[in-house]
């Protein structure tokens, strides 16, 4: 197995260290352990299935300092021939904790009577409770935010997959719709898509989604196997992952020609869609405001419906901050690349946006959503 490439914001992780104070940050969440050390095991379920399970992957580290990282035996081998981290402590699943060797390394680092960070959203209370009876001197403050500012300002490496995965979701859906004929079920056509990505190395536990013919019958997150039918809207949102990355996006097809009505609706959005991405994926755009936006546009045209949200920041996780919702007020930063998903039943367009100081760039350029596309 080659070594992986260091795709951690290094730059920034450092200067973030030095402002937060602390004497050292502990990593175990799936996506931070993965960005910062190229834990190959940090993305799989076996593995990292629950916060305290007994064959967690940790990684400490320091203001200035080198990483180490804490893995089971079992993951010795593939984490020394993969991850870039030089030292790997080893402790024996099943038997010993990764604890006792998580506060060994702490105590060595000289953060025993420190600040110590922790993923507190994810780190769970009886690894938490088993660490702080280890360091009962230690103070310990929450570093999630930290993790997740840093994690949002994409490299050149990242943004180069993020556009080639963009590129394959464009590419997979354009042989989808190319393949549906009437009669076909929802399924038949939405495996066509998953089995097209997992051919291209798309991961099968982080690639998925949906596809609904019909519009009036479009249930959020809801899987059904209907027949596609003439004159039927498909709706589609679509997650593939390769190389540890996210593409996310949704495209409209028709079943034969669309209505002046089909055709007025799908138009809407479109507008909606790039005005708000043109106009406001802006940096110090809250996130709240591109949410009003389209909120506010989608109402005077009559095409909005209640939506929890319109979007979202994307990298290593599908869904992450800042969120476009109502009450993220978080602003958009040069480097983040943020999906825009304004809908109305099953019109849902869905585009990844990189966010520069000019006008923003669209990474999910290869399926032309000038119209929808017609199917059978």
């Amino acid at each position: 197995m080659p070594k992986a490439k260091k795709l951690l914001n290094e730059p920034l992780f450092e200067a973030t260290l030095a402002e937060s104070g602390v004497d050292a940050v502990v990593c175990l969440h799936p996506k931070n352990l993965f960005y910062t050390t190229a834990y190959p095991m940090a993305l799989s379920h076996a593995i990292h299935q629950r916060p305290s399970g007994p064959r967690s992957g940790i990684a400490v580290f320091t203001p200035g300092g080198k990483p180490t990282m804490i893995v089971g035996g079992n993951e010795e081998r593939v984490t020394r021939d993969t991850t870039w981290v030089e030292d790997i402590r080893v402790y024996s699943e099943y038997v010993d904790s990764p604890i006792d060797q998580l506060a060994a390394v702490l105590r060595e680092v000289g953060a025993a009577r420190g600040k110590i960070g922790l993923e507190m959203e994810y780190f769970s209370a009886a690894f938490f409770v088993d660490l702080q009876a280890q360091l009962p001197h230690a103070t310990f403050v929450a570093w999630d935010e930290q993790f997740d500012e840093v994690r949002a300002i994409k490299t050149a490496e990242e943004l180069s997959i993020m556009k080639r995965n963009a590129d394959i979701l464009d590419e997979l859906f354009l042989e989808m719709f190319e393949s549906i004929q009437v009669g076909d079920r929802e399924k038949e056509a939405q495996d066509r898509l998953i089995c097209g990505a997992l051919q291209r190395g798309a991961a099968a536990r982080a690639s998925g989604g949906i596809l609904q013919a019909g519009q009036k019958g479009f249930v959020v997150h809801s899987r059904t196997n209907n027949p596609i039918e003439p004159g039927q809207i498909i709706c589609t949102d679509y997650t593939i992952n390769l190389n540890g990355y996210n593409a996310n996006q949704s495209r409209v097809a028709v079943v034969g020609p669309p209505s002046a009505e089909q055709k007025r609706t799908y138009e809407t959005i479109r507008d909606i869609h790039r005005a708000a991405a043109e106009t406001l994926f802006r940096p110090g755009t809250r996130a709240c405001d591109i949410f009003f936006y389209c909120q506010r546009e989608q109402e005077k045209a009559g095409v909005w419906h209640h939506r929890a949200l319109l979007g979202h920041n994307m990298g290593i996780w599908t869904h992450e901050d800042p969120m476009l919702v109502a009450g993220d007020a978080r602003p958009l930063k040069k480097g983040m690349v943020v999906v825009l998903e304004p809908r109305f039943y099953g019109y849902h367009i869905q585009d990844s946006f990189l966010v520069t100081d000019d006008s923003p760039v669209l990474l999910s350029d290869k399926f032309n959503t000038d119209e929808m596309f017609v199917v059978g």
